[in-house]
């Protein structure tokens, strides 16, 4: 691995890209082997040779589910730099070395925690494992991001399904709750800062890539709260914006959803008084209910409640088991 990094670390060496990931699989795939033959698994075929990057790769993961789940951001990352080993002819011009060098950082990294935590051994001094970005092609500025068009439109193919297996990998751990305290790669983040309050980032600017043919720019204003975010009548209390699109997309229960909910997983309560109670105490709570008018232009009309997934939270507490 330290060859590795002092490969990546050229920033004058041709292909420094491709031979760093080759020996960084090399390395990653003797310290799995090592892994898997010290818990007893058998590491060969038949015909005695030994099995692939993958197979092993997917081994430790299984090995590894219970006692330290965060072992899939490590196996999501290792997916992403064999993919990125086998295909990189097709890589080549592509200027991805802001993203090669995030992923190739985290690779490090993880693979100085796993051969620490494993094997008791300090493979990488701190001083060996320094990823430098000095390699990339020209600087990275935020004009390169703010763009209406995707950095990788004309890219071939194979990158833009390197792109989406990126995405769709973050995508997965994020569902499992590893993300961000685990990631698969060390990420950038670009703040445009207005003039007057230099100290304040006032725009954060995200790059989708979820779609392969496509690319999106999500610009939101970056809002610090110090709690959760309540529904108040308090005038101290931080503004936000919500359009009617927003406030229905979080309050999208209907009373049979309820009803539904109740009958499922809280059989042992029943629908009575008691429970009209509670619902109608519930419609006075705007964080748990909200009233639509079916015709917004006449007040005096048709409505109906709608209410937000907290109210299966209220109702739990009301009715224990």
């Amino acid at each position: 691995m330290k060859v590795a990094i002092e490969f990546f670390n050229r920033p004058s060496q041709s292909h420094r890209h491709e031979i760093a990931s080759e020996l960084a699989v090399a390395a990653w795939e003797k310290v799995l082997k090592s892994y898997l033959h010290k818990a007893k698994h058998n590491i060969f075929h038949k015909d005695g040779k030994t099995k692939d990057f993958t197979t092993c790769r997917n081994a430790v993961r299984d090995y590894l589910y219970a006692s330290h789940p965060e072992f899939d951001t490590t196996s999501e990352n290792l997916a992403i730099i064999y993919e990125y080993r086998n295909n990189s002819a097709h890589f080549y011009g592509q200027h991805l070395d802001a993203i090669l060098h995030g992923i190739f950082a985290e690779c490090v990294s993880k693979f100085s925690h796993f051969t620490r935590e494993h094997f008791k051994r300090e493979l990488l001094n701190p001083g060996d494992a320094g990823i430098l970005p000095v390699g990339f092609s020209r600087p990275i500025q935020p004009e390169d991001f703010l763009s209406v068009e995707s950095a990788s439109a004309k890219a071939p193919l194979e990158v833009k399904r390197f792109l989406k297996q990126l995405h769709d990998a973050g995508e997965r751990l994020s569902n499992q709750g590893l993300t961000p305290e685990h990631s698969i790669l060390i990420s950038f983040r670009i703040a445009l800062e207005d003039a007057k309050k230099a100290h304040r980032a006032q725009v954060v600017v995200a790059v989708d890539n979820s779609n392969p043919q496509e690319a999106t720019l999500t610009v939101a204003k970056h809002v610090t709260l110090s709690g959760e975010l309540k529904l108040t009548s308090d005038s101290k209390a931080p503004v936000v914006k919500l359009v009617e699109e927003d406030v229905w997309h979080y309050f999208n229960l209907t009373y049979d959803d309820i009803k539904k909910f109740m009958k499922e997983s809280l059989p042992h309560a029943k629908l009575n008084d008691k429970f009209k109670s509670i619902m109608n105490n519930a419609q006075r709570d705007v964080n748990l209910c909200r009233t639509r008018l079916l015709n917004p232009s006449k007040p005096s009309g048709s409505k109906q409640n709608f209410y937000s997934d907290l109210i299966y939270q209220h109702l739990i507490e009301r009715f224990p088991v």
